[in-house]
């Protein structure tokens, strides 16, 4: 039995669940969804069992990013003319990772329950606490399940009297219960952000046809960021990548919606265990808050929005 209390978001039949711990930031814990083939629940997120655990989540399993992608240089950037620091929460590479939305507990501000879809919307109230960021805004996010799919949406309200920086984006461990080298990986079309040392962009960009077909991951390493390449990223779209066990012949389409001030990034990361990977649609690169680079400026009284989600799915081939 769980030591921790936790949020269930369900279809009315329970064919499909979803699993939010609002204490430790909303974090997605755990995702079961319908195999349309004879209607049993297949889980897909690598969730944690302890409470203990999510209290110490140091891979960040789950938890929506905000206003940081990914890592930011020494926890330093400049806005407006105006130096600030966000703590150091990765040492041993000296920088601030995935911002501080995890740390705070929503409220819920919807809840509806049907036989096809059902949803919550999680809501976070920023009041400016942090001196790293001290602009207050308001984050919705709106999951919305189906029997074989859940859909993720964002929505960040600007409550500053001047524009504020941000990037946003979720960071699920997808499963589908085997280690990772016995599954495929088909990307679309996307340039491998190069790094140094510290994890940091050089601001070199890279042709990557890795997976451009369904490939086998094998005992390959990746802890990569990839931007998507042209068109995806310059017109309104529907970018996706499929996870794929030949096994049991099923996978998982994990997509984002690309184009201006949309999701164009994606990071994956292969821990340790190598029994999940993480895959990470969010909206700018690494350093973003520095280099710029997909880093939303949100103006005064206006909210910015951008979703992502999950299928399963039994088809090789995107959709």
């Amino acid at each position: 039995m769980a030591d921790y209390e936790a949020f269930t978001l369900a279809l009315a039949d329970g064919s499909a669940k979803l699993e939010l711990v609002l204490e430790f930031g909303g974090v997605v814990n755990g995702l079961e969804l319908s195999d349309q083939r004879d209607d049993s629940r297949v889980s897909i997120i690598a969730g944690l069992n302890h409470r203990a655990e999510l209290k110490n989540n140091s891979a960040y399993r789950g938890v929506p990013l905000f206003p940081v992608v990914n890592r930011l240089d020494s926890g330093r950037y400049t806005h407006r003319g105006k130096r600030y620091h966000l703590a150091i929460n990765e040492p041993k590479l000296n920088n601030h990772l995935h911002g501080f939305l995890h740390t705070l507990t929503p409220t819920v501000a919807e809840h509806r329950v049907g036989n096809e879809q059902s949803s919550v919307a999680l809501q976070y109230h920023y009041d400016g606490r942090f001196n790293g960021y001290p602009f207050p805004a308001s984050v919705l996010i709106e999951y919305t399940l189906s029997h074989d799919a859940l859909t993720v949406n964002f929505a960040v309200h600007n409550q500053h009297d001047k524009s504020i920086p941000a990037g946003i984006g979720w960071h699920p461990y997808f499963q589908l219960g085997c280690p990772v080298d016995q599954l495929q990986l088909k990307l679309p079309a996307v340039e491998r952000i190069g790094v140094d040392e510290r994890m940091l962009p050089t601001g070199e960009t890279y042709a990557y046809d890795d997976f451009k077909q369904l490939t086998d991951i094998g005992t390959r390493q990746l802890d990569t960021c990839f931007r998507l390449a042209k068109p995806w990223r310059n017109k309104p779209a529907r970018a996706a990548l499929l996870l794929w066990s030949k096994a049991t012949q099923q996978g998982i389409e994990v997509w984002q919606h690309s184009g201006p001030q949309a999701n164009n990034y994606v990071q994956l990361c292969i821990p340790p265990d190598r029994r999940s990977m993480a895959i990470e649609p969010v909206s700018c690169n690494i350093n973003a808050l520095n280099t710029g680079d997909g880093l939303v400026h949100i103006e005064p009284g206006c909210t910015w929005a951008t979703s992502s989600g999950v299928k399963l799915t039994s088809q090789p081939a995107l959709s």
